[in-house]
């Protein structure tokens, strides 16, 4: 199963980036399960928080009986290519108890091509365009024609779809991973759809919360290193405090 890029003039390359890092901010508990089950979950988009996404799939796929037996194959995931940001800090992150993980796109694109999970469907990665409302509008008729042209692939639309946002999300940076389950899918869709990984591979670093007071973080970190078994780096971000460089000066 070979993972298809999506960028964002609309092409298709392999590989048409050369960022091949990406963040996520996840709940202290999503980590935990991440490792015990060894899981990675997509969400159907249905379930993501931004209302003007779920508006956004009923533009392209206009007949509800269309619109619903479309958007239940989708599941998600939705990344980051920025390494430093309090705004994702800020939203994503409860009681400090937010995760930051660096992740490898190149291992998650090999691990995802490996998965019997994903097997039976078809995966894309896309990164998210920001526009504004006039270009959105455009995009919108533009993927309405296409989606009712004779022989058309209703998956890459499928895909293509949730990569459009408005430019107040501009600083997100997004890039995402999609699942698409075939139209005979007989078992019963759910909200979240899992694969198997090894996050120990897939997963380069580890950040917590720079707002987390140093004894959270300290339990944090030695949870993550004893009950989880990471080998690799946890450290406390260091967003809000001065740069070594800069502490220098205070000295001068």
């Amino acid at each position: 199963m070979k993972v298809n890029w999506i960028t964002k003039d609309g092409s298709k390359e392999v590989w048409p980036t050369n960022r091949k890092t990406v963040f996520r901010i996840i709940r202290y508990e999503h980590l935990v399960q991440l490792f015990k089950e060894k899981k990675y979950a997509l969400v159907s988009p249905l379930k993501w928080e931004d209302p003007f996404e779920k508006l956004w799939s009923q533009l392209v796929f206009k007949e509800k009986v269309q619109h619903d037996a479309m958007v239940k194959r989708v599941y998600g995931s939705c990344l980051t290519y920025k390494s430093r940001s309090d705004a994702l800090w800020n939203i994503y992150s409860r009681n400090w108890l937010g995760i930051r993980i660096c992740l490898d796109l190149d291992e998650l694109q090999t691990q995802m091509e490996g998965s019997s999970e994903l097997s039976f469907g078809r995966t894309w990665f896309g990164e998210v365009n920001y526009l504004r409302d006039l270009d959105l509008k455009r995009k919108a008729e533009s993927l309405v024609k296409t989606v009712n042209l004779p022989g058309i692939d209703h998956t890459e639309i499928l895909a293509n779809v949730w990569l459009n946002k408005r430019t107040g999300y501009s600083h997100e940076d997004e890039m995402r991973v999609f699942f698409v389950s075939p139209e005979n899918k007989t078992e019963e869709s759910n909200d979240i759809f899992k694969f198997s990984i090894d996050p120990h591979k897939l997963i380069k670093s580890i950040h917590i919360d720079p707002r987390a007071p140093t004894e959270l973080f300290e339990t944090l970190k030695r949870d993550i290193k004893s009950s989880l078994g990471y080998q690799g780096s946890v450290k406390h971000s260091a967003l809000l405090r001065l740069p070594p460089s800069m502490k220098n000066l205070l000295n001068n």
